[in-house]
């Protein structure tokens, strides 16, 4: 037994578990970083899996993610082990019920860990590693965003409000049963993909924070002078994705430009 080789190879993932716990990054960070194109976390809610939050998914993708304890069961049964399947042989098939024709016909692979008996991390077109759920559950859900550096080199930094509330009650009445008893969990992960499209649409120079449960307050950094309008009805062909027609109700209130770090942080709420 060669023990150098063994104290060598744990002093190495003893470093790896260092780095990823004294470098905590969003959720952002970690799709962003890692290039994932389709990402959902599921977790156990009165005897169904849902999704808790995703990056990539429609709408109807979303509303089709509750499934039972027992599926996840069979499919998943050791926590913390990684397991792959593929188009190419077949093995995909069980798991293309929860996506949209339109997404299923993108996937080649989807790759899953059961990271507790409640909750499991899935990714398509992409495999995990143990480093990658590490760095997933190492992610800090705290907002942190750098507004100091937005005010130099002729930047201008424009605020914008934006209310998903009308419009999310339009989709979820066109596409929830009424009195639907696991609505609000619907409509939590609905949101949650809004605003994680919503922090990648607007990236550094650029800041989301959420203002309530259903609106955002943005800053736009640019050089440029551009019409609100126009970024109106962008925003509404791109969350068309999430929220189909619905996207046209959306709210929006252009607030002018942000003069000062102040008054950024303010609109922001960054503390």
């Amino acid at each position: 037994m060669d023990l150098n080789a063994q104290n060598s190879g744990l002093l190495h993932k003893i470093e790896l578990m260092s780095k990823i716990n004294n470098n905590r990054h969003s959720f952002f960070d970690f799709i962003k970083n890692n290039k994932i194109e389709i990402f959902v976390e599921f977790y156990f809610y009165s005897d169904l899996f849902f999704c808790k939050q995703s990056y990539g998914l429609d709408g109807s993708s979303i509303l089709l993610s509750n499934s039972t304890k027992s599926f996840w069961d069979g499919l998943t049964p050791v926590l913390g082990k990684i397991y792959n399947f593929t188009k190419e042989d077949n093995s995909l098939t069980p798991l293309l019920q929860f996506f949209s024709f339109e997404i299923k016909e993108k996937i080649q692979t989807i790759s899953i860990c059961r990271t507790s008996e409640d909750s499991l991390i899935l990714i398509c077109n992409k495999p995990l590693t143990t480093l990658l759920v590490q760095s997933f559950e190492s992610i800090n859900s705290k907002n942190c965003t750098d507004i100091q550096s937005n005010f130099a080199g002729g930047i201008k930094n424009y605020m914008f409000s934006l209310d998903f509330s009308e419009s999310l009650e339009d989709y979820k009445n066109i596409n929830l049963p009424a009195n639907n008893d696991i609505e609000d969990l619907f409509e939590n992960a609905l949101l949650k993909e809004l605003f994680n499209r919503l922090t990648f649409y607007f990236q550094s120079p650029s800041a989301v924070t959420k203002s309530s449960k259903a609106a955002a307050n943005v800053i736009f950094a640019t050089k440029s002078v551009f019409v609100p309008e126009l970024l109106h009805k962008h925003l509404i062909s791109i969350l068309k994705d999430v929220l189909e027609d619905s996207s046209d109700l959306i709210g929006f209130n252009f607030l002018g430009q942000a003069h000062s770090v102040t008054a950024a942080k303010e609109f922001l709420k960054v503390i």
